[in-house]
């Protein structure tokens, strides 16, 4: 049972939403004050003219509003994730799967919390909703407890290839006027390797050949097939990349900083665990008992066919109860219906709900076994694949 995680992973995304709203109010504080320095106002009130005390105490009761939810929901929400990250923390089954083997001190708990908090709290500001915030707040402990290589993202001022001078060129004119992509510009030389450059004119990677180039295109496929072969999200992705190659990947954008070496161990590991995947017996639920106990033991589902969803969404419940499961997404919590008097139809992975309208429902069931068993690679299985 995963009952740890899915109690933690209710309260990180409660923490999101409260930090979320703080962010908002403070835009909002912002804006006010804005208005009222850039306006009239602010004389009036200055000069104390009859009628500006009321935008005085508009102003006294929004900043007292926003104190009162910092010191309210705020602290309520960082207490509760806390706690409930302590309480993973001393699931023995739940700290393997952080690759903690030992139990750690609350001293030790309390630092690691702190650490993830600081990194993940700016981010939740300007949060997609599309994305899993508990899974990035995850990866974000386990890069803490077994960090990975950090990349170096240093620019090139000469080439690797041939010692020349790269320099600024349109896309147009190094890949030419009928290349399928001529907006921007590449860090290119006159050899032919190139580096990508963001639209702020930042260099976005290494210097690489025309070969180099299709390797790393076929990682970041790989990025992101992983997630739909085994019910992952980017951050996972991101994270088990990251482990193989040894070099931390926050980003797909983050490929471009990778050398042969390391996309051809990635390339290599992925197709040998990719076989392993398909090759594997998984026990899938055969009825609707059966799959309760499937959530609760910390499987997903991938929409193929379900309405309010696009195809390819990775369900995680974040609550489980006795007529469904409930999702944090971009509507906030959203209940998902798997009741006693609906039709229910499994085949291998694959399990279709009928409705009473006669509408049939299809999602994909992703055990918590497959990422289980990625994250659980051997030495021998690096050196089987370097060997190769």
């Amino acid at each position: 049972m995963r009952e740890a995680e899915v109690r933690l992973r209710k309260a990180v995304n409660e923490l999101l939403r409260v930090v979320r709203m703080n962010a908002y109010m403070k835009k909002a504080q912002s804006e006010l004050n804005e208005l009222l320095d850039g306006s009239t106002m602010s004389l009036e009130i200055f000069e104390g003219k009859p009628g500006s005390e009321k935008l005085t105490d508009a102003k006294k009761y929004f900043d007292e509003l926003l104190q009162k939810v910092k010191a309210s929901y705020g602290s309520e929400a960082i207490s509760a994730t806390y706690n409930r990250f302590k309480s993973a923390l001393d699931d023995a089954d739940y700290r393997k799967t952080l690759g903690v083997e030992k139990e750690l001190q609350t001293a030790e708990k309390s630092d690691l919390f702190k650490k993830v908090f600081d990194i993940v709290v700016p981010a939740a500001e300007k949060w997609d909703y599309e994305n899993d915030f508990f899974s990035y707040f995850i990866e974000t402990a386990k890069e803490i407890l077994m960090p990975t290589g950090e990349m170096n993202t240093e620019q090139e001022t000469v080439c690797p290839y041939c010692d020349g001078l790269p320099k600024r060129i349109p896309k147009s004119e190094f890949f030419g006027p009928r290349s399928a992509d001529t907006d921007g510009y590449v860090w290119g030389c006159e050899c032919g390797a190139y580096a990508l450059m963001n639209d702020d004119g930042t260099i976005a990677g290494k210097l690489g050949d025309t070969m180099l180039h299709q390797k790393r295109n076929l990682v970041k496929g790989a990025l992101c097939e992983l997630c739909s072969l085994a019910g992952m999200t980017c951050y996972e992705s991101y994270r088990w990349f990251s482990l193989i190659t040894g070099c931390k990947l926050n980003s797909i954008a983050d490929v471009e900083y990778l050398d042969v070496d390391k996309c051809n161990l990635a390339l290599k590991l992925y197709i040998c665990v990719k076989q392993r995947i398909k090759e594997m017996n998984y026990a899938y639920p055969k009825d609707r008992n059966e799959l309760f106990m499937f959530f609760a033991d910390g499987g997903r589902l991938m929409v193929c066919n379900a309405f309010g969803f696009q195809y390819g969404n990775l369900l995680i419940p974040s609550e489980i109860g006795p007529e469904g499961i409930r999702i944090y997404g971009k509507e906030g919590k959203q209940s998902i219906s798997f009741a006693d008097g609906l039709q229910y139809e499994f085949k291998d992975d694959q399990i279709f709900v009928v409705h009473p309208s006669g509408k049939k429902e299809k999602y994909r069931m992703m055990p918590a076994e497959i990422r289980d068993g990625l994250f659980s690679l051997k030495e021998e299985d690096f050196m089987a694949v370097k060997a190769v």
